[in-house]
Parts: C-alpha cells; sequence; structure tokens
C-alpha cells in the first residue's frame, strides 16, 4: 500500500500550488489530507498526520480499517479497490481485483506520463492532423514500438529522446 499511496500523493496536486517548480510542495501535505478527510467524513473518520506517514513509508502494521480505505480513496479520487492489499478478500475475488488493480494503475500511469512537457508538447501536436494524418502517425509509433521491442532494453539505439521543446 505504501507504494500505491506514494503514487496517488504524487498524482493529486495541491490546487493552489501545482505549478511550483518543486515537486514536493506540489503535493498535499499529510496535515491537509488529514483536515480534508476529516471534513469530508464530518470527523466520522479519524487518521493522524503520523499515521499517514507511517501508511505512505510502509511502516504501519496491520490493515487500515475499511472507513479508512474507502476516505483515503475518496481524497484521491480512485476507486477504494486501488488501496486494497492481498489477503483481505476471499480467494475467489483475488483475480478479478488484481484485474481491477493494474487497470487503475496504468491509467494513473498515463496521467504521469501526461504531465510530462513532451508528452504535452506530443499530445498538443496530435490534435492538429486529419484523422488520415493521425492514422499515418499511428502506423509510425506502432513501427517504432516493434522496433524497440526487437532491439531490446538497454540498446545503444534506445538512448532518450530529444529535447523537443526547444526546437
Amino acid at each position: 500500500m505504501a507504494e500505491k499511496l506514494d503514487t496517488l500523493f504524487q498524482l493529486r496536486l495541491h490546487p493552489e500550488r501545482a505549478e511550483d517548480l518543486n515537486p514536493a510542495r506540489r503535493q498535499f501535505s499529510y496535515g491537509e489530507v488529514v483536515e480534508a478527510i476529516r471534513q469530508q467524513t464530518e470527523d466520522r473518520v479519524h487518521i493522524s498526520r503520523q499515521y499517514l506517514q507511517m501508511i505512505r513509508e510502509g511502516h504501519r502494521p496491520g490493515n487500515l480499517s475499511l472507513d479508512k480505505v474507502v476516505a483515503l480513496a475518496n481524497f484521491f479520487g480512485v476507486d477504494p479497490i486501488y488501496l486494497y492489499e492481498p489477503g483481505q478478500l476471499a480467494a475467489k475475488d483475488e483475480a478479478r481485483i488484481d484485474a481491477q488493480i493494474r487497470r487503475i494503475d496504468e491509467q494513473l500511469k498515463l496521467l504521469q506520463s501526461m504531465r510530462d512537457n513532451q508528452v504535452q508538447w506530443l499530445v498538443g501536436r496530435l490534435l492538429d492532423p486529419s484523422p488520415e494524418g493521425r492514422e499515418r502517425i499511428s502506423r509510425i509509433v506502432e513501427a517504432i514500438r516493434s522496433l524497440e521491442a526487437a532491439i531490446g532494453p538497454g540498446s545503444s539505439t534506445a538512448s532518450s529522446p530529444p529535447d523537443i521543446m526547444h526546437r
């Protein structure tokens, strides 16, 4: 759960500090999360700053109660199932839950990549072409992915992309 919670802290940026150049200052503080949960649940769910930090750092003993899981999930805007930990549900539900968690992880990774300046630049350029142009671009991207898969990771030709923002 620590890794998932850390990802959520990194992705849900404080609206008043979202443009701050320091990534740590863009995030909600533990106190802000605790206060928001307290307000959202009308004081029915209590999580201390220290306990929230322990959860995020992986030092929390035992499983979180369902009300705390739901409150955290609601604050971060994810399905509570995302914060599920193996062994909490019946074995027959494990595969379905794991599939849901993988889908949420993929969506969160997409959101994280969309914050990258180069990705934003590319997406902005992809919106301009005609449907035929977008289809050609799609084929080019698939050809690049196939080439990278054939070359394999760590190849000298698989270096980082050029800085397209300064051309």
